[in-house]
């Protein structure tokens, strides 16, 4: 594959004779014709399952189809709605079966390839460039914050692309980096299913290994009963509560509320987490809101260090996370509680994986039954009672996932540099300032 830097605007001109302008509408299909019947059960995606950072779409329930949004394998789904569409929420279709439909919200616009003009890789990387999302932008109307692209004057703009065999060599390369941040996180999730493993072999099952080296209980280590059933010996069942001088401190809600959109709270240095951040215990996401911490210095009470563990506590109850990055400074805002574990008496990794467990998850499914608008309070976390093992095992569980954590962490640094890459490479390649053969 051949790259070419095309450095005068007359050079450029000339290296783009057989790029193609015509309307969108002309070069991608907008909403192509999919076939869903109503109360048909499939597999459904809201705007807050896309990342925008994130190329494929990884989360989805299923539900019956009643209206909204309906694609196929090859479509990308492009957020028509502000602040969505400024955001660059926009996701690649590839986790459905051959022939399959699914459906979405109704503020995704649908974009395929077209029969002859493109092709279904580039126009993801099509939209997600500002050749077309500039476009989509400017077509956009309505009252402000809440502001839609007007399809008809979208599809009628005019954009310039590629000819079919330089399109399949942008898609490539640009997909070749996708893959590689997606192997990443797969990786990532396999550590921590091994973390999980070991967790529970040691600390559910009580198999670790005894001064012996001997599986604990099947060796016949002593139990003894407890409220939470048999535990080893010298082991004890305990609560946050129990384990905190300064319960404060230890189990805090986030700030803000209403003030959360006040010009003052906004656009300075310190990402705010909200409970759309959350998922699958990690924080993800590029539209957190920026908080001027430096404006109102009694906000640095709820920064966040590495090792606190953060909760989703309104609405999505009970997702966690623990803060790895030594590096990043962020905040919780007041649909998210914080603990800050006494590290003398309970280890940040070991409380983490215990907040993961079936125990704590059921108590929190639990406690949502019924309400509109499930909230998981300060309380109720402080007084949940979980089984803690000697300090020094602890510790040395720790230092086992360390190993585990610390390739995650390498992973997630790589990731970040993988997408600026493919970020500076992006508008370059889709405007023809670097051509490729």
């Amino acid at each position: 594959m051949i790259f070419q830097t095309c450095g005068s605007d007359r050079k450029w001109v000339l290296k783009l004779t057989n790029w193609k302008e015509d309307t969108i509408s002309e070069c991608v299909s907008i909403n192509p014709k999919r076939e869903l019947k109503k109360n048909d059960v499939a597999k459904y995606v809201s705007m807050a399952d896309i990342t925008a950072n994130q190329k494929s779409v990884t989360y989805y329930v299923e539900r019956k189809f009643y209206g909204g949004s309906k694609f196929q394998n090859g479509d990308t789904l492009l957020a028509r709605i502000s602040p969505c569409l400024e955001n660059g929420k926009t996701a690649y279709v590839d986790f459905l079966k051959n022939g399959e439909i699914a459906w979405g919200s109704t503020e995704f616009i649908v974009l395929s390839g077209k029969d002859g003009k493109s092709i279904n890789e580039f126009v993801y990387y099509l939209a997600k460039s500002s050749a077309l999302r500039n476009v989509a932008i400017r077509s956009m109307s309505g009252t402000s914050g809440r502001q839609r692209v007007q399809e008809k004057v979208f599809a009628n703009e005019k954009i310039t692309i590629p000819p079919l065999p330089e399109q399949h060599s942008i898609a490539k390369i640009l997909s070749d980096f996708d893959a590689r941040i997606d192997l990443n996180r797969q990786m990532n999730k396999t550590l921590e299913e091994m973390a999980q493993t070991i967790f529970k072999h040691w600390f559910v099952d009580f198999e670790f290994l005894d001064e012996k080296g001997r599986s604990y209980k099947s060796s016949g280590g002593k139990m003894v009963e407890s409220e939470l059933g048999e535990i080893p010996e010298g082991w004890e069942v305990t609560s946050l509560a129990e384990l905190h001088d300064s319960k404060s401190d230890c189990v805090i809600t986030g700030p803000f509320g209403s003030n959360l959109h006040s010009a003052d709270y906004r656009n300075t240095g310190v990402p705010l987490i909200l409970v759309k951040h959350v998922k699958n215990g990690q924080i993800v996401g590029s539209d957190m809101p920026l908080v001027g911490v430096h404006k109102f210095p009694e906000m640095n009470r709820y920064l966040l260090n590495y090792g606190d563990i953060v909760f989703t506590r309104v609405a999505v109850v009970g997702e966690s996370a623990i803060i790895r990055d030594r590096n990043t400074a962020w905040m919780i805002s007041g649909q998210m509680l914080r603990v800050r574990a006494d590290k003398t008496k309970i280890n940040p990794q070991y409380l983490a994986q215990v907040f993961k467990q079936s125990l704590f998850i059921d108590m929190v499914n639990g406690y949502a039954v019924g309400s509109t608008r499930p909230s998981l309070n300060t309380k109720l976390l402080l007084s949940f009672r979980f089984v803690a093992p000697p300090i020094d095992m602890q510790k040395k569980f720790s230092q086992m996932v360390e190993k585990l954590f610390s390739k995650y962490e390498y992973n997630l640094n790589e990731n970040d540099n993988i997408t600026q890459l493919r970020g500076s490479l992006l508008p370059k390649l889709m405007s023809g300032k670097i051509r490729v053969n």
